[in-house]
């Protein structure tokens, strides 16, 4: 689903422009379900060790039903040079 694809899973990169490094998390997500989406990153797969990002997303609509939202955080590649990433959807 990456890059404006309408459907799959979440597409998680990690984006390196000169110095810079990027985490990108693109999905779609259900408009009114209720459910909670949580993009959280993590140095590695400890319980535990899992954190919500901190920037705000760029939401667009697909259609009535589905928007897709982009979330882009910035990562040092000195301090971290390996990082995980994963959607957690939660029920209502």
């Amino acid at each position: 689903m990456p890059q404006g694809g309408t459907s799959g899973l979440p597409a998680i990169t990690r984006q390196e422009i000169g110095s810079a490094s990027t985490l990108r998390f693109e999905f779609l997500r259900r408009i009114g379900s209720g459910f909670t989406y949580i993009p959280q990153k993590s140095t590695h797969l400890s319980v535990g060790s899992w954190a919500a990002l901190s920037t705000q997303p760029l939401v667009t609509a697909v259609d009535e039903f589905w928007e897709r939202v982009v979330y882009e955080e910035p990562v040092n590649p000195v301090t971290v040079p390996a990082c995980f990433g994963r959607v957690q959807v939660d029920l209502p």
